[in-house]
């Protein structure tokens, strides 16, 4: 945007401004202390721009909330954030460092629909949620909806209500510990009708699990192949090692 700063311009006279697109959807969301201020910017600096580029964050705030609410991430997850997970090992360090690579092309994502998965490899607590939550919440500050749950609260979701529609269908979906969940016939076929339908229809699923690749298709009796080869056709596997951070603070 091209600076407009003009000493005698009433704040009022922004709206009519070309380009102020942001300040006038501010201005149409009625919000009053957000346009007070707006206001006490332009009082301060005279500068159009400025005043654009405040309205720009707060409109993109009002858009990320209703996003964050939707992903349902746990309450002890609510801070999570890449700068809080502090790497105890090269591996650790490289997962962070693919993990924040992924969210970057996630977009591409969305078109040719990879996957990522976090394999513990038999260790435990070494920050594969923490870091799948804070991709979460990177994914939604692009404004792109995701969602978050893990795989034993999901069969227990469609054991009551009989809807996959909201795990299939979600642009981006993450499933927490998959492997853990009892792998009765019927739950391996409600994982496979989630990860086949995402699979045709190029969405992506990211996936923790304490497991390696191996585990997982022996946990899914005669749907296992078939459920781990959509989702290793195209996948960044990133194996987390270490002790368990549950130890210790980040």
């Amino acid at each position: 945007m091209q600076e407009i700063k003009m000493e005698n311009l009433r704040f009022e006279d922004l709206f009519a401004l070309e380009p102020m697109n942001y300040y006038r959807r501010l201005v149409n969301k009625g919000n009053l202390n957000q346009l007070q201020k707006a206001e006490e910017i332009w009082e301060q600096t005279h500068s159009a721009k400025e005043v654009e580029d405040f309205a720009k964050d707060i409109i993109s705030q009002m858009n990320v909330n209703p996003l964050l609410i939707a992903a349902e991430i746990p309450a002890k997850y609510k801070n999570a954030s890449f700068d809080g997970y502090k790497p105890q090992n090269q591996k650790q360090k490289k997962a962070k460092e693919k993990a924040q690579e992924y969210c970057i092309e996630i977009k591409n994502h969305l078109q040719d629909g990879k996957n990522f998965i976090f394999l513990g490899m038999g260790d435990v607590g070494t920050g594969k949620t923490y870091l799948s939550i804070c991709m979460l919440k990177d994914i939604i500050k692009r404004q792109i909806s995701a969602k978050f749950i893990s795989a034993i609260d999901m069969i227990c979701s469609i054991k009551e209500d009989f809807k996959i529609d909201k795990y299939a269908n979600v642009p981006v979906l993450i499933i927490d510990d998959l492997g853990k969940e009892r792998s009765t016939d019927w739950v391996c076929e409600q994982l496979y009708a989630i990860i086949n339908s995402r699979y045709v229809n190029n969405r992506p699923t990211i996936i923790t699990t304490e497991d390696d690749i191996s585990d997982l298709e022996n946990s899914y009796d005669n749907k296992g192949k078939a459920i781990l080869s959509r989702l290793k056709e195209n996948i960044e596997i990133v194996p987390m090692l270490g002790s368990d951070y549950r130890q210790r603070r980040f």
